[in-house]
């Protein structure tokens, strides 16, 4: 196990995911050439986990506009963590299979990536053993405003 925190991206842009900062052009892209370097090197499975549904989409709609999740898409299947609860099962069985289907080394994919929430369906009680998780991806954390008004009220 080897955890590792990265404080810039590859061409070197700071990372800032602050509420107000994570959003911006520069850092989106900049997620995107990191978690593009991430594909194009681990084999097998990568899950990416995102603070908020709100946040993934916008990324990805960020994205697919700039041509990036075309790019990843190039290196590995990507699956998205689906809103319904009924579809939870087939979205982490076609991953799977996308991930050992891709691991026989005779297919132009290595593997697959699973974009998921921190809180969400697929974040907990879910084991990624193996070739199914063989890298996780935090893009920021869920933390609360400090100027948030319940937050406030229970300091």
């Amino acid at each position: 196990l080897l955890c590792v925190t990265l404080d810039q991206g590859p061409s070197g842009l700071p990372l800032d995911f602050t509420f107000k900062s994570r959003s911006s052009a520069q850092q989106v892209d900049e997620v995107g050439r990191i978690v593009l370097n991430i594909c194009s090197l681990v084999p097998g499975g990568v899950v990416c986990f995102f603070p908020s549904y709100a946040y993934e989409q916008s990324v990805v709609d960020t994205w697919t506009k700039s041509g990036v999740l075309g790019r990843i898409g190039s290196k590995k299947k990507v699956f998205r963590e689906p809103k319904l609860a009924s579809e939870v099962d087939k979205a982490l069985a076609d991953y799977a299979r996308c991930c050992q289907l891709t691991s026989s080394g005779d297919h132009r994919l290595t593997g697959a990536l699973l974009f998921s929430v921190v809180g969400g369906k697929l974040s907990e009680g879910i084991n990624f053993a193996d070739n199914l998780g063989r890298c996780v991806v935090m893009v920021g954390l869920p933390y609360p405003s400090t100027q948030s008004v319940e937050l406030q009220e229970k300091m």
